[in-house]
């Protein structure tokens, strides 16, 4: 599983809108759902827009005792 975040362009990447697919992010942020795979893809900076994009792996662990 992972999910996808908009976070500051600045050493801190602090968040500032999370979503659990890249379609979601895009609504709250109203822009388009390729302009965050493209942001991610080639690895932009994020420093003109103000924002930048990651997707975060996330590991489950499973119930198994």
């Amino acid at each position: 599983m992972h999910i996808y975040m908009a976070v500051t362009p600045d050493k801190l990447e602090l968040p500032l809108a999370v979503g659990n697919t890249a379609t979601e992010l895009a609504k709250i942020l109203r822009i388009k759902e390729d302009t965050i795979y493209t942001g991610i893809s080639r690895n932009y900076s994020g420093k003109t827009k103000g924002m930048k994009f990651i997707k975060i792996d996330i590991i489950e662990e499973s119930d198994d005792k």
